[in-house]
């Protein structure tokens, strides 16, 4: 079965299969982060369950992202800093050990980001730490989508070596002079997907997509 994330643009050129795990990498700025937020709602809204796994920013912020829909189907994990104290939130989570026991009734994962687990385990560890996340996503008919911050080259060389491992492959990018940023499909395995490079920009809080004649006419104009 097919799941739809309600973002337009991404909608069009991929169709995600439950029990499938993808990887949403680009460099910081390129909406990694805005795109995982936007596809909670879309899931909240239609009252399906999301487990959060907040590594690279306060859980109490992610949380607060969300404040204007009903969260009762939101859990909310801390993996960010072990001083954060709040009921909302879960607090002293293993991702290997705890993980299966929280994915009843949830239909979407989000892990943002990878990037300190690929910087602190060996990849023999990391391997068995995304396995663990398949298997379990898997198994409970949901989708994972894994952020990934790329452009240090450390990070990046480990990820080349286990990128096999995932279903998807999604890269974003960004052209910080015109504030643009762009999506593509690398992979979806089994499924169809758009290689080519799609255009969007944040208005107003909203995933607005663009022609790429327009972009087209931004990136000259800036270059005259």
């Amino acid at each position: 079965m097919i799941m739809r994330v309600g973002v337009k643009i991404l909608d069009e050129i991929v169709d995600f299969p439950e029990g499938s795990v993808s990887l949403v990498f680009g460099p910081i700025g390129s909406g990694k982060s805005k795109l995982m937020r936007t596809i909670t709602k879309y899931f909240l809204s239609l009252d399906k369950g999301v487990l959060y796994l907040s590594v690279e920013e306060d859980p109490r912020r992610v949380l607060s992202y969300f404040s204007d829909i009903n969260i009762e189907k939101l859990k909310i994990v801390n993996l960010f800093s072990d001083i954060i104290r709040d009921p909302r939130i879960i607090q002293g989570f293993n991702i290997t050990a705890d993980l299966k026991n929280v994915m009843k009734d949830v239909s979407l994962l989000i892990l943002d980001s990878i990037n300190e687990f690929a910087l602190q385990l060996d990849v023999n560890q990391l391997i068995l730490f995304i396995k663990t996340i398949i298997a379990t996503v898997y198994a409970s008919n949901a989708i994972a989508l894994i952020t990934y911050n790329s452009g240090n080259d450390d990070t990046d060389y480990v990820m080349s070596m286990v990128e096999y491992l995932f279903d998807g492959i999604i890269q974003l990018d960004v052209e910080e002079d015109i504030s643009i940023k762009s999506i593509r499909v690398l992979r979806m395995r089994n499924r169809k997907h758009d290689p080519n490079w799609h255009f969007f920009r944040i208005e107003d809080g909203n995933i607005v997509p663009l022609d790429a004649s327009i972009v087209a006419t931004m990136l000259k104009n800036i270059q005259k």
